[in-house]
């Protein structure tokens, strides 16, 4: 159960407790998805509740928010989901990854229970966010269950009201549409062949999930005079095209791309004010660098993460008639070439440093 706030705002970190429960039969165990959500574990392969510290960046423990540690540790998200609890009235053994389950009859306690399932420390850990676990986790014989979903982000796009550099001169992202043409940061002219739009309702009491598809706020001026030139909002995953800085000394390379989200600090940060929010996507033929709001920022890339990301999977016919050689098992697996080096979270956060 989360206890408070234990840290005030300092340089934009947060701490707070949380409760979680290790996973001990996993240890060693490369422990993804597939894993978890097909075996039946016996509660007494948990070690017992306890409270722990995450710090990260807004106090929100979730995806895609800069960097979060758990008593110190990085954290690795696997997924979040429900668990269910149970017992077995099959009259079976039980084992999992200990050995051989039969005769398994999954009888259900109640009902399924909101978790979120992380590494940190070499260990797998699995968080209740609404509470305390239940109280019959101490029981002997009780199962679990996990029914899990990857941690994945929203795909970058633009918020409405973003100016995108055309040989027009700059256009709110919402009139361009497939056959217009825009310029990449070398002034080249690029052909948008699709565009995406999504809005996003954001509740007054966000979840793990709704939090996800809050915008971030890069204010004006952010990386130097002019960029960008007026406030951009762009989803957390969006990526921005870095120059100069602490680049080249700590990564080895003078251009970059860097999740927005991977930014967040004095001159960036999440926009907590926003009741709706509508995301606007622009896909070139290649992955380029254009200018929003006076601020070089990548066109939509197609990668693996979003070519395998199921809620992508409405729209994937449409861009797979576009193409064609991302169809194939190899195309799925490489996606396209990105327009630059993209930076891991910890080589983003050096930038401003």
């Amino acid at each position: 159960m989360d206890v408070g706030w234990l840290v005030g705002c300092k340089e934009s970190v947060m701490a707070r407790k949380i409760t979680v429960q290790e996973l001990n039969s996993l240890l060693g165990v490369d422990a993804d998805l597939g894993v978890l959500n097909a075996q039946t574990f016996v509660l007494n392969d948990f070690g017992a509740p306890e409270v722990g510290e995450v710090v990260d960046n807004d106090g929100f423990f979730e995806v895609g928010d800069g960097t979060t540690t758990f008593n110190g540790d990085p954290v690795t998200y696997i997924g979040t989901g429900t668990a269910s609890f149970g017992i077995n009235v099959g009259g079976g053994l039980l084992g999992g990854l200990l050995g051989p389950i039969t005769d398994l009859v999954f009888d259900t306690l109640g009902d399924p229970v909101p978790v979120t399932v992380f590494e940190a420390g070499g260990r797998l850990l699995v968080q209740y966010p609404e509470g305390e676990p239940p109280t019959f986790l101490g029981l002997d014989g009780v199962l679990l269950r996990f029914n899990l979903a990857p941690v994945n982000a929203p795909i970058p796009c633009f918020v409405a009201g973003t100016l995108i550099r055309t040989p027009d001169g700059d256009l709110p992202i919402e009139e361009i549409e497939p056959g217009a043409s825009v310029l990449d940061e070398a002034g080249a002219v690029r052909d948008v062949v699709w565009v995406g739009r999504r809005n996003v309702q954001l509740p007054e009491t966000l979840t793990a999930v709704s939090r996800r598809h809050r915008p971030v706020r890069i204010a004006a001026g952010a990386f130097g005079e002019g960029k960008p030139y007026a406030d951009l909002y762009v989803s957390q995953q969006h990526r921005i095209a870095l120059e100069g800085g602490n680049l080249e000394l700590h990564v080895g390379t003078e251009k970059a791309l860097a999740a927005a989200c991977h930014l967040v600090g004095d001159r960036v940060s999440m926009a907590r004010d926003m009741k709706e929010v509508s995301y606007h996507h622009i896909l070139c033929r290649q992955h380029v660098i254009v200018i929003a709001n006076g601020l070089p920022c990548e066109s939509m890339l197609l990668g693996p993460a979003i070519i395998s990301d199921g809620s992508f999977d409405r729209t994937w016919r449409e861009i797979a008639d576009l193409f064609p050689e991302l169809c194939t098992e190899r195309g799925r697996k490489r996606g396209m070439r990105p327009a630059l080096p993209i930076l891991r979270r910890a080589e983003a956060m050096m930038y401003f440093r």
